[in-house]
């Protein structure tokens, strides 16, 4: 009877455990936005070198990219506590690897046939745009300086010149797509446009730096006032034992009490000083940091700007 007990909390604990893991290989299907940009890209940059297992977001490489021998082989799992398998995410070697590759790849101005009606989630976004066709172009814009940072921004339109919003382009490249033949790429007014995105770009972060200055500031004039206060609150105090030990002074009948009380007023005016030195040096250290911040503004402001147009394609929503 206990063994058959036994045997059957085993069972239970087994088909418990079996559940759990089924649970958590589907909560990975919600893998963030950057997860599975890169699980898509890898999926791209090894076919014929790796089976992939996209339910689990897992895959087993046959053998390294022939660009880079060093990578290891075997099984890569994209997600969190992966244990037995090598874990796949942006910092793995692999990825960097394939990032690099393709970050630098020169790409042909192209037709891009881009699948929706047979894509199984909806975007209200694209359905203005189903049937339609256009031109769209990426730049990238980089702000070197205190601060470096890369921007991507995408400029679209239709066949009737209507402008794409940055969310329907973006949607758009969540999309099964298929290229087409090169074109010679036309001239068009994507730079013009691509300026006035630029100069939003650039105002933003403009701005961004001010409301940080101005929050830094904020912050040590609080702290500033904050001191002034307490030290007010303090030398009140201290006066107010330093009027009534003078008066007890002036009191006293015999000269052993006077010194006594005497000894005691001058400690509290120690005290005083002191309060009074430890304030002007803690302002001394707000007026430093004041100027630190200045001069990281400065700085931040003082940047070099490049831009780069990374491709330009001819696009039809189907």
């Amino acid at each position: 009877m206990d063994r058959t007990r036994e045997q059957l909390l085993e069972n239970f604990d087994a088909e418990v455990h079996d559940k759990l893991k089924v649970n958590l290989q589907e909560s990975k299907a919600y893998l963030d936005q950057y997860s599975n940009m890169l699980w898509r890209l890898t999926q791209y940059a090894l076919d014929g070198d790796a089976e992939f297992y996209p339910q689990r977001y897992r895959f087993t490489l046959n053998s390294p990219p022939s660009d880079a021998p060093h990578i290891a082989t075997g099984d890569y799992e994209l997600g969190k506590n992966i244990e037995d398998v090598h874990t796949y995410r942006v910092g793995h070697p692999l990825a960097q690897h394939l990032l690099a590759r393709y970050i630098d790849l020169e790409l042909s101005t192209n037709h891009v046939r881009f699948d929706y009606t047979g894509h199984a989630q909806s975007a209200i976004s694209l359905e203005p745009i189903v049937g339609k066709r256009g031109e769209l172009a990426l730049y990238k814009l980089s702000i070197q300086g205190a601060d470096s940072e890369d921007h991507l921004i995408f400029i679209g339109w239709d066949e009737s010149g209507e402008l794409l919003s940055q969310e329907q382009v973006q949607r758009l490249f969540q999309l099964p797509a298929s290229v087409g033949n090169k074109v010679k790429e036309a001239e068009s007014n994507c730079d013009k446009i691509y300026q006035a995105r630029k100069a939003e770009v650039l105002a933003s972060v403009e701005t961004r730096y001010a409301e940080f200055f101005d929050m830094e500031m904020e912050k040590l004039d609080n702290w500033a006032d904050d001191k002034r206060k307490g030290l007010k609150y303090n030398l009140k105090e201290l006066d107010d034992q330093l009027k009534e030990l003078k008066k007890q002074i002036r009191q006293a009948s015999s000269l052993p009490d006077k010194l006594t009380l005497q000894r005691q007023a001058r400690k509290i005016e120690t005290r005083r000083d002191e309060a009074w030195r430890e304030y002007d040096q803690q302002a001394g250290e707000i007026e430093t940091k004041k100027d630190q911040l200045l001069d990281s503004i400065e700085e931040k402001l003082q940047t070099q700007i490049g831009d780069e147009r990374l491709f330009t394609v001819r696009w039809r929503l189907v």
